[in-house]
């Protein structure tokens, strides 16, 4: 079935058919025309106070839907306030992708006004560049487009339009030719292939499994064959909430919570170690510190590619993750897997009882992080999404809080953006309403993002808000006070959280009332809440500023010759 539509009221109707449901930009005078077309279509357009928000909410909401995430910006200055998005997303593997109109020419072909080169800007960040100049071309590349954001390895791809594409009409198809949304198809292996890597799996006497990317879709099925086979499974600190943490065979191995050399020794016990997937990032190896043997190493990857960093493996199929576990599944009765639950069971305390100790921990609402962090767990359903901000406050997440539900905890991995919690945890709200969305920051970070909280009030986007809350960039002073005794540049602006949230228009509660009591009546509210909790120096963190402060002055007093000289005749 075909119609005469405008370019602009094709790519909506684009949008419909691929099965995008939400689009994340601000109007401008440059889609004034694309804004009129989604008006009246099915797609919701949330329109937060600037671009890099609606980069990080569209990363939010794919990692919480497993759907593409949708950007809309008008050229020039909308369009260089995403790059940070765009980067989050190309290194964390989330399908995003960001849709702008070309930049303007000046009489001679030159750029013009507002321009930027935004092609060359877009692509190092990006899976792909695509640029629309014909109407005809626009439906087919719109839909490549999204195709390609989601096809393993996902991530963010970057569509430049025209003017001319937009305004022209054409005849517009409502037939779809690409995979819905969630159901990509990887290149699959022969089925002797597979059927061979499937007996190498089942023949092995210690088994365990490797999670190396975002599968929590294939979670209750991951689940199964861990249970049923005797399965062992080691979930690195991306890949958290894959698994329930307290399933009986689900080994949390985030370096905030388990040294690596625990988690390589762990493995060492391993006669088979099956990666899922090809992520073997700096965040999921703790710095490419964890050891592999490629013998001992299988690999699945959806992508096609190889293991990254050195990382090695005697055999890698190329299918999707999905399919190898479903194939696994019907095969876990013949498992000759000789590790027992017990074994499992005991390799649990191992990996939680040695938290590290940098950075130190502070007072956090009057008592220790963990005391905090176990009253968030006990008030939240399991189910619950936490995303975390970069800073101090991440690392406590990471360490203390236990991820039960699938997709349970959202971080910016590799790139570790300021900024990233607030937005991203809306994103992944309008994508999941029915779960509850919890975003523990620290106040540098609100400082970059909270105005978003008018995006919450205007839109009705029930976040709950915890704002840990010192006056500090404190990881980063924390870093000074280990190096040099001192700090500079890391005091921040005291805000007040209270006369905050009713000059935007959402609920306030103050942790030090009570958190639980807090944390509860957040969860009762029917709006957006912020939850401020009051962090202060330990007495470890005391200690550490006086150690380093009389190293300090030794250094500037004596010199750094005697100071070398004085370490070597000390060694």
């Amino acid at each position: 079935m075909t119609s005469v539509r405008t370019g602009a009221q094709a790519f909506a109707d684009v949008l419909e058919q691929e099965g995008v449901t939400c689009v994340f930009g601000l109007p401008g005078t440059q889609t004034v025309g694309l804004y009129e077309a989604l008006r009246h279509s099915s797609v919701r357009s949330i329109v937060p106070t600037h671009e890099l928000g609606a980069a990080f909410m569209a990363y939010g909401f794919a990692r919480a839907s497993g759907r593409v995430g949708v950007v809309l910006t008008i050229p020039g200055p909308g369009f260089a306030f995403t790059p940070a998005g765009l980067a989050e997303a190309l290194l964390d593997g989330v399908p995003i992708v960001l849709f702008t109109l070309g930049p303007s020419r000046g009489p001679a072909g030159e750029l013009g006004f507002q321009a930027l080169d935004q092609v060359a800007i877009a692509r190092p960040l990006v899976k792909a560049v695509f640029r629309v100049e014909k109407r005809a071309d626009l439906p087919g590349i719109v839909r490549e487009a999204l195709h390609i954001a989601r096809q393993p390895d996902a991530g963010p791809v970057f569509v430049e339009m025209t003017d001319d594409a937009l305004r022209a009409m054409g005849e517009s198809s409502t037939d779809s030719t690409f995979p819905a949304p969630g159901q990509v198809q990887p290149a699959l292996e022969t089925a002797a292939s597979l059927g061979a890597f499937i007996d190498r799996i089942a023949q092995a006497k210690r088994p365990a499994i490797f999670v190396a990317g975002d599968f929590a879709g294939s979670g209750a099925r991951l689940a199964r064959v861990a249970s049923e086979g005797r399965v062992p499974v080691f979930v690195p600190a991306p890949s958290r909430g894959v698994l329930p943490e307290d399933h009986p065979w689900a080994l949390c191995c985030d370096d905030q919570r388990t040294p690596c050399k625990d988690v390589t020794s762990a493995l060492s016990n391993a006669d088979l170690v099956v990666v899922l997937g090809t992520r073997l990032t700096h965040i999921a190896t703790s710095g490419f510190k964890l050891a592999l043997t490629a013998e001992r190493v299988a690999c699945v990857s959806e992508s096609g590619e190889e293991l990254p960093h050195g990382y090695q493996a005697s055999v890698t199929v190329h299918s999707s993750v999905d399919a190898v576990l479903a194939r696994l599944e019907s095969e876990t009765g013949h498992f000759a897997s000789t590790w027992s639950e017990t074994d499992a069971g005991e390799l649990k305390p191992q990996f939680a009882g040695a938290m590290p100790t940098e950075p130190p921990e502070p007072v956090v609402n009057g008592g220790d992080a963990a005391t905090f962090f176990a009253e968030l767990r006990s008030v939240l359903p399991r189910d619950a999404i936490v995303v975390t901000d970069s800073g101090l406050h991440q690392a406590l997440v990471r360490r203390h809080f236990p991820v039960l539900g699938a997709g349970g905890l959202l971080f910016p991995s590799e790139l570790q953006s300021m900024g990233f919690g607030l937005p991203v945890a809306m994103g992944a709200k309008i994508a999941r309403p029915d779960r509850v969305v919890v975003v523990v920051m620290g106040d540098g970070g609100f400082a970059i993002s909270g105005l978003e909280l008018l995006t919450a009030a205007r839109d009705g986007i029930q976040v709950i808000v915890v704002v840990f809350n010192d006056g500090k960039l404190n990881l980063i002073r924390l870093q000074q006070l280990r190096e040099y005794g001192v700090t500079y540049g890391t005091d921040l602006h005291e805000l007040d959280l209270e006369r905050f949230a009713q000059a935007v228009g959402v609920d306030y509660r103050h942790a030090g009332d009570g958190s639980v009591r807090a944390l509860t009546e957040a969860l009762g509210s029917r709006r957006a809440t912020i939850v401020e909790v009051v962090v202060g120096d330990s007495n470890r963190i005391r200690l550490r500023t006086a150690r380093s402060y009389a190293k300090a002055s030794v250094r500037r007093t004596v010199g750094p010759g005697i100071t070398n000289w004085l370490k070597r005749w000390l060694r």
